[in-house]
């Protein structure tokens, strides 16, 4: 997949590339074995569907600043177990 070659006038400067005729036959042998995959029920194209809720917006802001997962640009702050805090000195 990969060529090496060199140019410049005295051929000393390496060139990596990379062989598009080789990456296109390993693409087209990839379409063959998810097609045979897929006739033989071995394959299984799964398509994620958005579920609606029906949520007060009072649930809506409780489930947004419960939510853990840091945001860009926002520190980690650890909670008290994580920090290794006990819970008797948590208090203080």
């Amino acid at each position: 997949m990969l060529c090496r070659d060199y140019k410049g006038r005295k051929a000393d400067q390496l060139v990596t590339r990379i062989d598009l005729g080789v990456v296109s036959l390993v693409t087209e042998l990839g379409g063959h074995e998810r097609r045979a995959a897929a006739e033989l029920g071995q394959w299984k194209s799964r398509v994620e569907e958005r579920k609606v809720i029906d949520a007060s917006p009072a649930a809506v802001t409780l489930a947004a600043i419960s939510d853990r997962r840091p945001r860009p640009g926002q520190a980690v702050v650890p909670t008290l177990h994580e920090a290794g805090l006990p819970a008797e000195e948590a208090g203080r």
